[in-house]
């Protein structure tokens, strides 16, 4: 079981998911996910190539957890906290 919480991005007014094209400057053509990999620039087309395993060991224990200091019963509906404090809040 995958316990990440996954946020998605949304456009602010029509509530729609965004979309991005990965593609290639060079062929025009779209980039599998699985060909992509990081890189920090540092010059004109210059690029240090950064691993998932390098920014796994730069990270702690902070980085890695969320901690949840308190949990309470919602006393009331999703509905009336959207026409109480507004769509975009809730």
């Amino acid at each position: 079981m995958d316990n990440h919480i996954r946020f998605k991005e949304i456009h602010k007014v029509i509530k729609e998911r965004i979309i991005y094209k990965k593609i290639c400057p060079q062929s025009g053509e779209k980039v599998k996910v699985e060909d992509i990999i990081k890189g920090f620039q540092y010059g004109k087309d210059r690029y240090v190539i950064i691993t998932d395993d390098d920014i796994e060991r730069t990270k702690t224990e902070m980085d890695k957890s969320i901690q949840i200091i308190h949990v309470t019963r919602l006393e009331c509906s999703i509905d009336s906290l959207r026409n109480r404090f507004g769509k975009e809040t809730v």
